[in-house]
């Protein structure tokens, strides 16, 4: 017959271990879930459009996008997305119109979060150049967007025509663009 004995006094004790534990696997289950709510709100993975005909099939994604990139919170990749379905507003026909006004703060606001927390999106400062140079933003510089989309994905041949176009649009280029 074996006596159980408690273990001796100076024995360290496991608990403090298993709270740290139990801390980094809630830390850990919370990410995991908050990534895969927003891959479930994602539709399929949106590029910069490069012409009206896309950018309109790219913008009846907006509420999927929108919802992911408020979901990701700070996943630049997810706000860059967000963006890119209001690209169809680079071809929309910029008369006085509140709706269109509306919508062109929104996709400025989504681009201002995507070159924050992902300002290696190449896409995202050339939407921003073709959105300050068609609508005349003083903050940021056209020219300056345009030469951070260059500088960020140099040799991306999908994006050269809508640089082109935005490069067009510009007054003047400096000898470095």
């Amino acid at each position: 017959m074996t006596i159980l004995s408690r273990p001796p006094m100076n024995t360290p004790s496991h608990i403090p271990f298993r709270i740290a534990t139990l801390v980094l696997a809630t830390i850990l289950g919370t990410q995991c879930i908050w990534l895969l709510l927003a891959e479930l709100f994602r539709p399929s993975a949106i590029r910069l459009p490069t012409d009206p005909q896309h950018a309109g099939i790219v913008a009846e994604h907006r509420n999927a996008a929108t919802s992911a990139a408020w979901i990701g919170v700070i996943r630049g990749d997810l706000w860059a997305e967000s963006a890119f379905t209001y690209a169809n507003l680079l071809w929309t026909d910029s008369t006085n119109n509140s709706e269109l006004a509306h919508l062109v703060d929104q996709g400025h606001a989504r681009l201002d979060r995507a070159v924050l927390y992902a300002p290696h999106q190449t896409g995202a400062w050339l939407l921003l150049a073709g959105f300050a140079s068609r609508y005349r933003w003083s903050k940021p510089d056209a020219a300056e967007a345009l030469r951070m989309s260059y500088y960020t994905g140099p040799s991306e041949l999908p994006l050269m025509p809508i640089r082109s176009l935005v490069a067009g649009q510009l007054p003047a280029l400096d000898a470095e663009l």
